[in-house]
């Protein structure tokens, strides 16, 4: 399953330079291991992007939140509020409502998520959590992503975020030509996925 892009991150010049900077710093700190720091960087950074109405980018801001810490749910609430901009308006709704019934998960990030393959197949593992999805390649297009326990019930944004860190260690966020794969998760329609995280119905 060869998806590893190489670092390669292109800034945009007509990027605002607060949310610029914002954002570096949010990275920046994720980087060094300051989880609290990174989470609070990447909200400030998405609520300046929604003040700007830059509505993808503040998106890819409370995504990258989420990366973090899987179960926040500020990024979540902010994620609902702006999903009539982004689409995706289901998938964030549902993922809110799990977090609120299923509150016993543990906390995980997935930003060193990893591919385990041995004979029986391949398993995204997350620190903190150990195995969470079951993968398989049924096509050079289309991968299929099932939850392990006990995460059954695990939203379809959720897995997005997770199999997107497994499949692209080094996303380049800002590319105008992301990779891109079809993703089927639990008996939902495929999507595509792109390395930048935002998905749309294949």
């Amino acid at each position: 399953m060869a998806f590893r892009a190489a670092s390669h991150v292109q800034s945009r010049p007509w990027m605002n330079p607060k949310l610029r900077s914002l954002s570096l710093e949010a990275e920046a700190a994720a980087r060094r291991g300051d989880i609290s720091d990174a989470l609070r960087g990447f909200i400030d950074a998405g609520d300046c992007a929604v003040g700007l109405e830059k509505w993808r980018s503040a998106a890819r801001c409370f995504r990258s939140a989420l990366e973090l810490d899987l179960m926040r749910r500020e990024p979540v609430a902010r994620l609902v509020r702006i999903a009539s901009h982004i689409g995706n308006e289901h998938e964030w709704s549902a993922y809110a409502h799990v977090l609120e019934e299923i509150p016993s998960w543990p906390r995980f990030g997935c930003r060193s998520a990893r591919i385990v393959t041995n004979d029986v197949g391949s398993i995204v593992e997350c620190t903190g959590a150990g195995a969470v999805i079951d993968l398989m390649m049924t096509s050079s297009e289309l991968v299929e992503a099932h939850p392990l326990e006990p995460f059954v019930r695990m939203p379809l944004a959720m897995a997005l975020l997770i199999v997107r860190r497994a499949l692209w260690i080094t996303p380049r966020t800002e590319t105008t030509k992301p990779a891109r794969v079809r993703v089927a998760f639990g008996g939902h329609a495929p999507v595509w996925l792109d390395e930048r995280g935002d998905w749309a119905p294949s």
